[in-house]
């Protein structure tokens, strides 16, 4: 029991350092999936441009109405 005691400071640190790591790659996992979405944002925004700047034609059928 006194060994615990005695290193429980080197204890509380690299279970802090275990720690910190396990935050790291939470972190970057995270920031993947943002880039990710970023990229699919953008391909969207360009599409949307693309597609806003096409001319168009439309074809409308009207029936006369004699009255």
């Amino acid at each position: 029991m006194l060994s615990i005691l005695v290193n429980l400071p080197n204890w509380v640190e690299a279970l802090a350092a275990v720690a910190i790591g396990v935050l790291t790659y939470r972190s970057l996992l995270v920031l993947g999936d943002y880039a990710a979405d970023t990229k699919t944002i953008a391909g969207g925004s360009a599409s949307q441009t693309e597609n806003a700047q096409k001319p168009f034609l439309v074809l409308l059928l009207i029936e006369h109405c004699i009255i």
